[in-house]
């Protein structure tokens, strides 16, 4: 199965994460990301314990439930 790049979202906030964060289709830095981090990202999301990252998944990606 192959998923394009386009398909894929990132979290980062390492130097390192910078060619992920701008090959994926959502590339989301964590605060607080240096300003290279956060330019290489779509997104910027708070800093916090991974349940942010859950959080955003949720309220970006996931239809409410009826």
């Amino acid at each position: 199965m192959r998923i394009p790049a386009s398909s894929v979202a990132v979290f980062g906030d390492g130097s390192a994460d910078i060619p992920m964060l701008r090959a994926a289709g959502l590339g989301v830095a964590i605060a607080p990301s240096k300003p290279a981090i956060r330019e290489a990202a779509t997104h910027c999301i708070e800093s916090g314990p991974i349940d942010v990252a859950i959080r955003y998944l949720e309220e970006h990606f996931l239809l409410p439930s009826t």
